[in-house]
């Protein structure tokens, strides 16, 4: 974009305006023997860390079990199924649902 003005490619989902000065910016540089960099956090991308409203259903696809989340502050139209791998911090959620 030039010799101060860079544009970035971020995530989907990401809503960051994509083109930043060069002031915000660093160069990554690897330790021999890296085969790629190490992460980094920029400022205004935290992670959002989602709570489960309930969990709505069950399915099963070979030995993945997934559950049907309703996440807390949406709406049950936006649930999505999400593997139990992902669900740690949700048991309480689904052991009220297996009480059904």
């Amino acid at each position: 974009m030039g010799e101060v003005l860079y544009e970035l490619v971020f995530p989907e989902g990401i809503q960051k305006h994509p083109v930043l000065h060069v002031s915000f910016l660093k160069r990554c540089e690897f330790k021999e023997g890296e085969r790629s960099p190490p992460s980094m956090r920029l400022p205004g991308f935290e992670e959002k860390e989602y709570k489960v409203e309930k969990v709505i259903d069950k399915r099963r696809e070979g030995q993945q079990v997934y559950y049907l989340v309703h996440w807390k502050g949406d709406t049950e139209e936006n649930a999505s199924w999400e593997p139990a791998a992902n669900l740690k911090r949700a048991q309480a959620a689904i052991q009220d649902f297996k009480k059904k």
